[in-house]
């Protein structure tokens, strides 16, 4: 995924970012690579930048990119994310790298909204198992109303069997509903799960999506045009 195909589009997208913006930026390694692309523009040292996480702000940080705390957050311009999968009618899961809540939040602010992401994550109709954080203390009920759902539902740990804990101080589940028909009425449901703090369930408005396919090019799903 971190080939010439991906490096090609988010220095594309690197490029758009105007002089003395403020961004918010998504968390994983296509937002990585991003961050990396967007330090060696012009613009990169008039520019401040909001990490969702982390691990983006550590990346950030050592581009030598100027990083703002969330009191800047209404601020924000565009925001910079990837997706783990994407449907053919914009709808969007994310949370893989554990994120979501945050990067809800940037998303929401902002004017504007850029996904990046490989070829292989647009899909007909999302499919992935379902990332939704929950507080460890509703653990169980949330487990069980995510089954009386008809999810199959498992907890997120690492390769020790150690739960996944968010930088919220939450858990992750990762569940499996199979083909999402109504992506917007699933949210709504989870959400309504008291415990339940957020899900990867992305319906977002107007968004701008970049797709890299392996021969190179470039094209927005949004508008469908090809770079």
């Amino acid at each position: 995924m971190h080939e010439e195909h991906i490096s090609k589009m988010v220095k594309l997208v690197a490029s758009t970012v105007r002089r003395g913006a403020i961004i918010g930026l998504g968390s994983g390694s296509t937002v990585a690579a991003f961050v990396k692309a967007l330090s060696e523009t012009e613009v990169s040292k008039s520019i401040t930048v909001v990490p969702s996480s982390m691990q983006i702000e550590t990346v950030a940080l050592e581009a030598g990119l100027k990083v703002g705390g969330p009191q800047i957050i209404k601020e924000l311009e565009w925001v910079f994310d990837g997706a783990d999968q994407v449907d053919k009618r914009l709808n969007i899961i994310k949370g893989g790298g554990g994120a979501l809540f945050r990067e809800r939040i940037l998303l929401s602010a902002a004017k504007h909204c850029v996904i990046m992401v490989d070829e292989n994550k647009v899909v007909e109709r999302l499919n992935k198992p379902l990332p939704i954080e929950a507080s460890p203390f509703a653990r169980w009920y949330v487990k069980d109303r995510l089954e009386a759902m008809g999810g199959k539902v498992m907890l997120r740990a690492d390769k020790k069997g150690y739960p996944t804990i968010t930088e919220n101080g939450n858990i992750i589940f990762d569940v499996d509903f199979g083909e999402i028909g109504e992506p917007q009425n699933l949210h709504y449901k989870i959400k309504d799960i008291a415990g339940v703090i957020d899900t990867g369930l992305f319906i977002l408005k107007s968004p701008s999506i970049y797709v890299a396919r392996l021969d190179g090019s470039i094209y927005r799903l949004d508008q469908v045009s090809l770079y």
